[in-house]
């Protein structure tokens, strides 16, 4: 994704998708996954839901982008051993 992708004509950013990211580790680290909810997570993040499911379908769907993340950033560590 560049700086800004447009999905169902929302203007979307990285940055943004990163700032969710981020509120949700630390809710999950914290709560745990079951016991978080979307709203734990946009609460966390400053933002409202509905920009949350702007970026992800659900809870499971921020999941798997939280370890898509965490792969690639170990991958590259890989790469550079």
């Amino acid at each position: 994704m560049n700086e800004y992708s447009f999905k169902g004509g929302v203007k979307m950013s990285a940055e943004k998708k990163e700032q969710i990211r981020d509120a949700a580790v630390d809710v999950i680290s914290e709560n745990g996954f079951y016991n978080t909810r979307m709203q734990d997570i946009a609460d966390e993040a400053g933002l409202a839901v509905g920009t949350i499911y702007n970026y992800f379908s659900n809870k499971d769907d921020v999941l798997e982008y939280i370890f898509k993340v965490e792969m690639e950033r170990r991958m590259e560590i890989m790469k550079d051993l």
